[in-house]
């Protein structure tokens, strides 16, 4: 009989005996709980802030109209639904577009990976494009980001996915065995994004086959966070580039040099207020020792701050230009940001 990817010996790394079972949870590490799907806020409990995102009303999509065909139907792209990246509802029996519905996730172990923490390894072999496994967490609302990255500030471990617009996933201290997927800059696995009753969710597939107690990895393709120091990478690839961050792309290269003598101290800081809106500025990190560049959208005159929009992470932030080191972009340069923008 197929080993269930549930049984302890499927997701410990180690002798001592842990229980679980599907649909229940665990404490696997320290202080970090086991779950098996994305945790909604309760519209039953009042909560002391609105960090926990309420679960948006199911969308049942369309019947995909395909036929049985060797026993099976909608295991590929020939299913409409399949070619989109969403699951299939209403469907026959033998429907295969179902693999997030019904948790078929490859059977996975948890194990001690050096330098880079726990990892995770396949305990069998896995065909290319294979579905190994879904990415969940506590669902968090996108304009609480801010929040979790001053949470973890002090940690060297991040723990969010971003699901889409709206929402992340943060698998910190609740989240699912996929949370100890490491990066690697030359993967043998990528995320996707599959709709299941019009929810995006997040999901692990096999980027090449994959033999059995291989580690699976992802590109991380973190964004360099004002704030938040570099993650130095250790997965020993002849094409690792040193750390999870990209590095600046060549048009924001491009950008940073037809910019590059157009920065100016701000005239007056006391008169700042509204003038800077949707001006460009750069702020200094002292973390990263460079300056950040961003787009300054509103001013609120009561707290005496600018809401920022940083390049590349696309991070909002209330910031206090009168605390900060920033220089502005002058009208020259302004001319050519905006003729990029078009």
């Amino acid at each position: 009989m197929k080993m269930s990817r549930w049984e302890p010996r499927a997701i410990s790394a180690s002798s001592k005996k842990k229980e679980f079972s599907k649909g229940k949870e665990k404490v696997e590490e320290d202080d970090v709980v086991i779950i098996d799907t994305i945790e909604w806020a309760d519209p039953s409990i009042k909560y002391t802030s609105n960090e926990l995102a309420q679960r948006p009303k199911p969308q049942i999509p369309d019947p995909c109209g395909c036929t049985v065909d060797g026993g099976v139907c909608c295991k590929d792209e020939a299913c409409v639904l399949y070619a989109c990246q969403e699951e299939c509802y209403s469907c026959l029996q033998v429907c295969e577009n179902r693999r997030i519905q019904k948790k078929q996730w490859k059977n996975v172990e948890v194990f001690d990976a050096g330098p880079k923490g726990k990892g995770l390894k396949v305990l069998e072999d896995v065909r290319k494009g294979d579905f190994i496994i879904e990415y969940v967490g506590r669902a968090i609302r996108k304009a609480y980001l801010e929040r979790l990255f001053s949470r973890y500030k002090t940690e060297s471990r991040l723990y969010i996915m971003a699901l889409d617009g709206k929402f992340l996933l943060d698998a910190r201290k609740r989240g699912g065995l996929a949370r100890y997927i490491n990066h690697s800059c030359e993967p043998n696995c990528v995320v996707q994004r599959w709709k299941v009753f019009g929810l995006l969710r997040a999901c692990i597939f096999a980027s090449r086959d994959i033999k059995k107690g291989e580690e699976l990895n992802f590109d991380y393709r973190w964004e360099r966070h004002r704030g938040r120091a570099v993650t130095k990478c250790h997965c020993k690839s002849p094409i690792c580039r040193g750390t999870l961050e990209v590095s600046k792309s060549i048009e924001e290269e491009e950008l940073e040099k037809q910019c590059r003598a157009h920065w100016c101290q701000p005239s007056s800081i006391e008169n700042i207020g509204i003038n800077v809106i949707n001006r460009t500025i750069r702020v200094f990190s002292e973390e990263h020792q460079e300056y950040f560049a961003a787009d300054v959208c509103k001013y609120d005159e009561e707290k005496r701050r600018h809401l920022i929009i940083y390049r590349g992470s696309l991070e909002e932030v209330w910031e206090d230009l009168s605390k900060e080191k920033w220089e502005l972009l002058d009208e020259k340069a302004e001319q050519f940001v905006i003729a990029r923008k078009k």
